[in-house]
């Protein structure tokens, strides 16, 4: 049984927190009841990604290694934390 015509299939985590989701506020399922029944991880369903924070640490550690081209990232003095 495959999805129908116009509709992806439901496959990743991302497609699923969707299930989820309507499950709890459509049928009025619990989420863990609804995670089962999506073969979801309940972890899964309540984690929350962080990328937003790292971005401006990324940018300070490539600009360093831009400066210190020499040395690369690893070998700043204000990467390593000793």
């Amino acid at each position: 049984m495959g999805a129908k015509r116009g509709q992806p299939k439901v496959a990743r985590p991302a497609g699923k927190r969707n299930v989820v989701s309507h499950l709890v506020s459509a049928h009025g399922f619990n989420q863990r009841r609804a995670c089962r029944l999506a073969c979801l991880d309940f972890s899964t369903w309540q984690y929350k990604a962080r990328g937003g924070e790292r971005l401006g640490r990324r940018d300070r550690i490539a600009e360093l290694a831009y400066e210190r081209r020499r040395f690369g990232y690893l070998h700043n003095p204000e990467h390593s934390e000793r």
